[in-house]
């Protein structure tokens, strides 16, 4: 296996880990997604459940494609190419949603700097990069192939 490939899929499960704790968090301490001024959920578990997501993770059916297009990624071809794609575009989704949350901002300021907020928010923006830049390459590598 490719070290390309072997880091998309770590990458993946970092990501998948990480939006599983940011779930928690953001459950337990009340987070709704608030990217930039679009949303403005309240109810953190319907907006999880459905199209919003939190402040701390991306809505499960991003998360539960991200499980199938990690798997398709194992297989050769296009069904393959389809899962490197995927998981290249959600890792580009994943990145952007995060540094659109007014979380991020808050989070970092001296005066509200909570530590695992902060370990989960750089978690939520350094794997989906790793993702992408793996995903990238990976497509290259099996492009040339």
């Amino acid at each position: 296996m490719r070290k390309t490939f072997i880091g998309l899929v770590l990458s993946s499960i970092f990501i998948l880990i990480s939006a599983s704790i940011g779930t928690i968090l953001a459950l337990r301490d009340h987070l709704p997604a608030r990217f930039g001024t679009l949303l403005r959920g309240d109810d953190v578990v319907h907006d999880f459940v459905t199209f919003n997501g939190t402040a701390l993770s991306a809505p499960l059916f991003l998360l539960l494609s991200q499980i199938v297009f990690t798997v398709l990624a194992f297989r050769s071809g296009k069904v393959g190419m389809a899962g490197v794609m995927g998981l290249t575009i959600l890792g580009v989704c994943y990145t952007i949603g995060e540094l659109g949350e007014p979380i991020f901002v808050r989070t970092f300021t001296p005066v509200t700097f909570d530590v695992i907020l902060a370990v989960v928010l750089i978690a939520n923006i350094v794997f989906p990069l790793m993702m992408v830049v793996c995903g990238v390459m990976e497509w290259r590598s099996r492009r040339r192939a």
